[in-house]
């Protein structure tokens, strides 16, 4: 019989792992997704759509490829929860804390997250792979970016609404 604890304990473990990590990265897409409107020129607002949408379309690409294998080998029968690599959170944490204040992010960094993003949305809820990293790099960047605005380097409003935010 499960104690009271216990079941209290599993649900905000479940919490996390099923709906946190992925809120986290569909916030990331989401900001992706609106990086264009954050730039001064025309050229870098197509240029920044383009890469989100590229970023987008390269993901298709390699799930078509993954899928196409799943389907000859069979799908991996992972758990949601694969284990937690507490070093990779604190790199991912200290990373994320160095460099939570870029004054440019170019449009091939917008591609590439869009992809990573989507990547590993897709991968931790259905192919679960990857999920242990996955979670860990996520908890960690998360962490990172509020120590970040925890130690009033910069404001998070300030950060995501920075109107001169990429460059070609």
């Amino acid at each position: 019989m499960i104690s009271r604890m216990e079941a209290i304990l599993k649900f905000f473990f479940y919490l996390v792992v099923w709906f946190f990590v992925p809120i986290v990265l569909l916030l990331i897409i989401r900001f992706l997704a609106t990086v264009h409107t954050r730039t001064n020129t025309k050229s870098q607002k197509h240029a920044a759509h383009a890469g989100f949408w590229a970023g987008f379309v390269l993901f298709i690409i390699v799930m078509i490829y993954q899928i196409n294998i799943f389907l000859q080998i069979g799908f991996p029968n992972n758990y949601m929860y694969n284990g937690f690599n507490l070093w990779l959170c604190l790199i991912a944490a200290l990373i994320i804390f160095v460099v939570a204040t870029p004054t440019v992010m170019s449009n091939w960094t917008v591609l590439i997250l869009t992809f990573l993003s989507f990547f590993a949305l897709f991968h931790y809820l259905f192919v679960r792979t990857y999920n242990d990293i996955i979670l860990s790099i996520v908890m960690g960047m998360v962490f990172g970016f509020l120590t970040h605005i925890a130690a009033s380097l910069s404001p998070a409003g300030e950060f995501l609404k920075k109107k001169d935010f990429t460059e070609n």
